[in-house]
């Protein structure tokens, strides 16, 4: 939506994973949109990636809907979940 601020990517090597690297960019990417005038974060994840939904949801996502995307270079069908701050 033309309110949103979008995170494109965002990942965080596996011997670093759980000891809290992830909020550091979640932390900017919210001043960022702040900074932007836009009143939401949106961001969408595999629906597989348990750890990554963990640390969105712990700072402040929240679901909002899920869909399916065919991935035309590799023919995976990959269900993403759309996460938005409820600010």
């Amino acid at each position: 939506e033309a309110r949103d601020f979008c995170l494109s990517r965002i990942a965080v090597a596996p011997v670093a994973q759980g000891r809290g690297f992830g909020t550091i960019p979640l932390r900017e990417y919210a001043r960022l949109a702040e900074a932007a005038g836009q009143s939401r974060l949106a961001l969408e994840v595999s629906s597989t990636a348990t750890r990554a939904m963990a640390l969105y949801l712990g700072n402040g996502f929240v679901e909002s809907g899920r869909h399916r995307v065919d991935d035309p270079e590799t023919g995976r069908a990959l269900e993403y979940v759309r996460r938005l701050a409820m600010e």
